[in-house]
């Protein structure tokens, strides 16, 4: 505020959480985490600034249950006020979502930490994973991928994905490119055709020849056909057209999607109840 002082608003209150101000914060939807002016990390949650006792982490990333911070290359979590250390990984290693976090230790062993537990998944994988809202997928080392939901891990395709992206950063590496979101993992198979894993169930949606700018949200993929020139929607396990013609603009966010038309129209799918366009 005027006055210097980081001021944070918690269901319908003002609280001064830091009088002296911050140096970094990040927000979730439950907590905010912040730096103070010595570089302590403390998380302010239920209208109270609670020390964690690290001081000046290299890295803070705040999801919706729990916060991923790094010293050096020491990775830890922090959920519900205590903390779990991974162990010293590098950035290529950790994928992170909103109620879990995959990574890799040095030897190549796949780690899951869902519901406040941490769980082998793989003893040798090859390329580290990809993280959704709760969903966790990544290559073994016979180029399968496996997922990981609901507490359940198996393999979901014998073939990778079609398609490899870049990752910049620290570390910057290649990665098979999916789209992950809630409950749901999307990509472009090597026939050139969507694959979706959705709720332990696996789809190929009329309109997947060709796709670009695959996205998924919750319970959500969305996708241009660019054998038909037509935006389709996959949602709750039927698929859909939603516009007979290639979008200007497209983007998709958890249970929202957003595009507009030729014409400039902006229009958007989403959900109350029923699905509407």
């Amino acid at each position: 505020d005027e006055r210097g002082r980081f001021m944070v608003w918690e269901d319908g209150q003002e609280f001064v959480a830091e009088h002296q101000g911050v140096t970094q914060w990040e927000l979730s939807p439950n907590y905010v985490a912040y730096l103070d002016q010595a570089g302590e990390l403390h998380i302010f949650q239920d209208g109270k600034s609670i020390p964690m006792e690290v001081v000046r982490p290299a890295e803070l990333n705040a999801t919706q249950h729990f916060l991923i911070y790094r010293t050096r290359d020491q990775v830890s979590l922090i959920e519900n006020a205590k903390k779990k250390h991974f162990g010293f990984l590098r950035d290529t290693l950790i994928a992170i979502g909103d109620s879990i976090a995959g990574y890799m230790d040095y030897n190549g062993h796949m780690f899951v930490y869902h519901n406040g537990q941490t769980k082998r998944l793989d003893l040798t994988a090859e390329f580290g994973p990809t993280a959704g809202d709760n969903v966790l997928c990544w290559l073994d080392n016979n180029r399968r991928m496996q997922a990981y939901w609901n507490g359940q891990s198996g393999i979901i395709s014998d073939l990778p994905p079609n398609h490899v992206a870049f990752k910049p950063g620290r570390f910057p590496y290649l990665y098979y490119a999916v789209a992950v979101g809630s409950n749901t993992i999307a990509w472009e198979n090597q026939f050139n055709r969507v694959e979706i894993f959705h709720r332990g169930q696996m789809y190929e949606p009329e309109g997947g020849f060709l796709p670009a700018e695959l996205g998924a949200g919750d319970d959500i993929v969305v996708w241009i056909s660019q054998d038909r020139e037509e935006l389709y929607l996959f949602w709750m396990g039927t698929t859909r057209r939603i516009l007979a013609e290639t979008p200007s603009l497209l983007d998709v966010k958890d249970r929202l999607v957003w595009f507009a038309d030729v014409n400039g129209y902006f229009k958007a799918f989403y959900e109350i109840g029923r699905a509407h366009v």
